[in-house]
């Protein structure tokens, strides 16, 4: 398959999937999809002894559909060899998926459980785990159980070098936030950075 965003930013193939699946829920395409589908399935099985609804025919296809674009986005989360970008590209694409579906035909289809479970949780998973890949390593450094149990002449030279690393650290993590690690949706973007002043700033203060 195709591989992964190097900037962890949603893939086409989500986009151009989600957008296709969302006009296959409408009015306007569910009545002449759910038709098609009603016809494979006399192909395939002859005279159906138990015939499905049309909205029943539309959200299995549409499930399976969704599973296997699951799949290929989990495919695609295992091939980084960053440690932070599987992180980021999981968040940023479930919650696309999540926002692009909520309010419309294809998320009633679904169902909010469904949606919540599937979309909504694991991108909040996914940014948990992305704040603790890139942000936890320095705010670990400026712990201060370690500070006190030194004596005086000890604790200058080790809170100076914890604080040249940190900085050092906190300006890479800056640098590849602007160069290769890419979340584009403003909100999600806002929470994460107020989730990640949240994190380091009283670790710094302290």
């Amino acid at each position: 398959g195709l591989p992964p965003p190097q900037d962890g930013t949603v893939s086409k193939v989500v986009r151009y999937a989600i957008n296709y699946l969302k006009y296959l829920a409408t009015d306007a395409y569910s009545s002449p999809m759910a038709q098609a589908l009603r016809t494979e399935q006399v192909w395939k099985a002859g005279v159906l002894s138990k015939p499905e609804t049309d909205e029943s025919l539309l959200k299995n296809a549409i499930y399976n559909i969704v599973e296997a674009l699951q799949r290929n986005i989990e495919a695609k989360r295992g091939r980084y060899k960053d440690k932070i970008l599987p992180h980021i590209f999981a968040m940023n694409t479930y919650w696309y998926i999540y926002m692009r579906t909520r309010n419309t035909e294809l998320g009633t289809l679904l169902g909010e459980q469904y949606m919540k479970k599937r979309y909504k949780m694991v991108a909040e998973e996914s940014a948990y785990l992305y704040q603790k890949q890139a942000w936890g390593s320095l705010v670990r450094l400026l712990d201060n159980e370690e500070n006190n149990r030194l004596n005086k002449e000890a604790l200058g030279p080790l809170v100076r070098g914890k604080m040249e690393a940190f900085l050092k650290g906190f300006n890479e993590i800056t640098l590849r936030h602007r160069s290769t690690y890419n979340i584009p949706d403003e909100d999600l973007r806002e929470q994460m950075k107020e989730a990640t002043i949240k994190l380091v700033v009283p670790a710094y203060t302290d």
